[in-house]
């Protein structure tokens, strides 16, 4: 479906899917637990899901004779960190626009985790003050990587076999953007088939108390997959969909005998600005 696009290959590639069988036998074991582990998609600074759509962007950066990547994100934005590394490794410069995304306590916030080794990566790393809103910029907030999961499955008709955990708080907002981007997609790979609101579901109960916040909830689940799997999940995006899986699961909302595939998609760095709320571990 892809091979008509030019590529960069940043990634080692497929990535494995793990089975996460002692979470499963925790929950009780009437379904099979996977991850997909797209934090361990690449060599380049901790890997993550976002190379997948730059390895299909930095051709066209090269082709225009580029010499500067931009990119705008929260604080311990994952994208602006995979796009310092792709920038040093294809010998670019870098400008990071991180904005005040998140309402944070932790007073090393802006030094730690994915800031910090945006910095160490070279970037230049300005800090402002806009807030946060999906709808100006790129688990489920900007909605790129749901959409295109909607697309893959659509291939044999499993759309909405995918379940998109809400952490961006704008649900209306998310859901509208998950479908515009699962539509145009299916258009320019050429899929033939109209996709609609319903093939794209879209969990609502797990992204309190705001977007880059964790509940208690969110919390406990991270602990309890790094405690039963030396699995790390953080706080503002696989953490909240590690929540809502557990509760569903816990809640009966998969038949016995599934296989439940969880997308990890590699933001742990982030965790690392989350110091005060995780102390003790």
């Amino acid at each position: 479906m892809l091979e008509r696009f030019e590529r960069y290959p940043l990634t080692f590639g497929p990535t494995p899917i793990e089975k996460l069988d002692r979470l499963g036998k925790h929950l009780g074991g009437k379904v099979e637990i996977y991850a997909k582990r797209e934090d361990c998609n690449s060599g380049l600074a901790f890997g993550g899901n976002k190379l997948r759509k730059l390895e299909y962007i930095i051709p066209d950066a090269i082709a225009s004779d580029a010499d500067t990547l931009v990119i705008v994100g929260g604080v311990q934005s994952n994208h602006t960190r995979m796009v310092a590394a792709v920038a040093a490794k294809i010998g670019m410069k870098c400008l990071l626009v991180q904005e005040s995304w998140v309402p944070h306590e932790d007073v090393v916030y802006d030094r730690v985790g994915n800031i910090l080794l945006s910095r160490i990566l070279g970037a230049e790393v300005r800090l402002v003050d806009e807030g946060f809103d999906i709808g100006i910029r790129h688990s489920t907030v900007t909605g790129s990587t749901h959409a295109g999961m909607i697309v893959g499955f659509a291939l044999d008709g499993r759309q909405r076999n995918v379940i998109g955990i809400d952490a961006s708080a704008t649900p209306a907002k998310t859901k509208a953007q998950v479908l515009s981007i699962a539509q145009r997609t299916a258009m320019l790979v050429e899929f033939g088939t109209d996709l609609v609101e319903a093939d794209g579901a879209l969990l609502e109960d797990y992204a309190g108390p705001c977007y880059g916040i964790p509940s208690e909830q969110t919390k406990e689940a991270i602990r309890l997959c790094a405690r039963l799997e030396g699995m790390i999940t953080d706080p503002v995006y696989e953490g909240k969909s590690m929540q809502g899986m557990i509760d569903l699961i816990q809640k009966g909302f998969f038949p016995a005998g599934s296989r439940v595939l969880f997308a990890h998609l590699g933001g742990a760095p982030a965790i690392n600005g989350y110091g005060c709320m995780f102390r003790d571990g």
